[in-house]
């Protein structure tokens, strides 16, 4: 199986996850780590346009693998983890007395 990772995956990583940790890195070593994520790690749901979301260690990427032999990275959506408490987060908010109140 060969792994492709777009550009627009390499610098979202740049973005969401190593401006923040403060590393450096090149940009062969983010596609190795991107490929990793999708070779190790497991498939968590489907997306719209037939896309999968793949997560290791917490990392997770939206690839297209509709052709077996040859995936493709699209994106990096940063940690799972954070994600999830921001979407709880925000329907919370959402949802709250206050905020229908205002409606």
């Amino acid at each position: 199986m060969r792994v492709g990772v777009t550009d627009h995956a390499v610098e979202q990583y740049r973005n969401k996850y190593l401006q923040y940790r403060g590393g450096e890195m090149t940009d062969e070593e983010i596609r190795a780590v991107l490929a990793r994520v999708v070779e190790q790690g497991r498939r968590l749901r489907r997306l719209p346009g037939g896309a999968r979301e793949y997560v290791l260690d917490g990392l997770a990427v939206v690839v297209d693998d509709r052709n077996p032999g040859n995936v493709t990275v699209i994106t990096f959506l940063g940690y799972y983890d954070w994600r999830w408490w921001w979407r709880k987060k925000e329907t919370g908010m959402r949802r709250s007395p206050k905020v229908l109140a205002a409606l």
